[in-house]
């Protein structure tokens, strides 16, 4: 159990730097110059699946990113398996999703300091009613 977990990481590890480097390079080159931050990689349990989280900057058009993106998750896994073909017998397929977390963590710390409505507020009336 220990070592699956721990293999699973190193997996996780490997993805996350070699995609982002995929993603910095192809930077170089892009008209629209958007930051592009791999912030986690998530491997099911079967190595089948790697859920790849992704923070933009500006977060203009993330949504439509997000999709093309998706689009060509082939092509990426097969960048992935090109240079991580002695780490891996087979490639995960990969699906890329919008890490809002941070937001999120931004919107909690704006109502802490009562800048904004407190998020929990609206969840409490609901369970009043």
């Amino acid at each position: 159990m220990f070592l699956s977990s721990l293999k699973k990481k190193r997996a996780a590890i490997l993805i996350k730097k070699e995609i982002s480097s995929i993603f910095n390079r192809k930077l170089i080159y892009s008209p629209h110059r958007i930051f592009i931050i791999i912030t986690q990689v998530i491997l099911n349990s079967d190595f089948s699946l790697a859920k790849i989280f992704i923070s933009f900057f500006p977060k203009k058009n993330q949504y439509s990113l997000i999709k093309k993106i998706n689009k060509k998750s082939k092509f990426y896994k097969k960048i992935l398996f090109q240079n991580l073909r002695f780490h891996f017998k087979k490639m995960p397929n990969i699906s890329f999703y919008i890490d809002d977390s941070l937001e999120y963590i931004d919107k909690i710390n704006k109502a802490l300091l009562g800048k904004e409505e407190n998020p929990l507020k609206r969840i409490l009336l609901r369970e009043n009613k």
